[in-house]
């Protein structure tokens, strides 16, 4: 019997070192936390990473949790898994591809496509390592063109966006694949809205026009991030008057990441815990959040739009 099982075990060990042999070993599965690190103590699990390591590479299909719905797959190049190399493609929570394209030494090369979860193409853009070349397009849901960029492989040249109706929206100069100088941006009804001067994709300064014609630079805003009322200084001092230890807390100290978004109208929703020490301390932060007075939103072109914001929150008893 004895004989037997190390007879079995040699065989096993064989059967091992000949599919290592092969370059390739069996799959390791790991849980991720939200920005796809391995756990630590206190995160919550975010993702399911499957690996499949190949030689010095391998092949990463990484699975949302707790619902474990397939969120990408791609190959790469080097033991930290950082580096794609190969096919990439995304998919939407319905199963279908979200986007996909080729990277080399983690740039994207070559054709990209991005697809609207019906399975319509959304976009189609032309990358010389890593940067926007060519010409590129993108759709509107209805299918009429929203962006368009027409350039030399050097990624220089013209662009254009519209509105789903048609009607033309913003136009100007790309150079090395971003906007570049001067670009004005109308309303669906042809007046002036906005004029933004850009170096290679960032925005210098903007000058707006209200529906008269007349332009003003105050409350002007090309993108602007959320905020709170008075600023930064006013909502921590929100958090520290308002933030209470639970009753349920049992002498914990610990932190509390919650991710929520802001709305058009400044108000907090869709709480997502990344991080706790535990459920009570989850719930005090939620609270905090649902009876914040409302924020500032995000603006782009001068319009309130939705984001998102990560925040750590701190305990410690009394």
């Amino acid at each position: 019997m004895k004989n037997m099982l190390q007879g079995t075990l040699i065989v096993g060990w064989l059967l091992l070192l000949a599919t290592y042999s092969n370059g390739q070993s069996a799959a390791i599965v790991s849980m991720l936390d939200y920005s796809r690190e391995n756990l630590s103590p206190g995160s919550v699990a975010k993702y399911i990473e499957e690996v499949t390591p190949i030689g010095n590479g391998g092949q990463v299909k990484l699975y949302s949790y707790p619902n474990k719905q397939l969120i990408c797959s791609f190959a790469y190049s080097d033991v930290q898994r950082k580096i794609k190399e190969g096919t990439y493609i995304g998919y939407h929570p319905n199963g279908q591809i979200s986007d996909s394209g080729y990277f080399n030494n983690n740039r994207k090369n070559g054709w990209y496509l991005q697809w609207y979860a019906n399975g319509q193409l959304q976009s189609k853009t032309y990358y010389r390592q890593d940067m926007p070349a060519d010409s590129s397009v993108e759709w509107h849901p209805n299918g009429s063109i929203k962006r368009l960029r027409i350039c030399d492989e050097n990624g220089n040249g013209n662009g254009e966006e519209f509105y789903d109706n048609g009607q033309p929206f913003g136009k100007g100069k790309i150079r090395n694949g971003q906007q570049h100088q001067k670009w004005n941006y109308q309303r669906s009804n042809g007046q002036p809205l906005m004029d933004v001067s850009f170096f290679e994709g960032d925005p210098i300064s903007a000058t707006c026009y209200n529906e008269n014609g007349a332009t003003f630079k105050e409350n002007c805003y090309f993108k602007a991030d959320p905020m709170f009322p008075g600023g930064n200084t006013a909502w921590v001092q929100y958090i520290l008057q308002q933030l209470k230890y639970p009753e349920a807390g049992n002498g914990l100290s610990g932190m509390v990441k919650m991710k929520f978004d802001i709305d058009t109208k400044g108000r907090l929703s869709n709480f997502d815990v990344l991080a706790t020490p535990g459920e009570a301390f989850s719930n005090a932060v939620k609270k905090l959040l649902e009876e914040s007075p409302a924020w500032l939103p995000a603006m782009f072109i001068n319009q309130p739009i939705v984001t998102s914001r990560i925040q750590e929150f701190y305990f410690r008893p009394n």
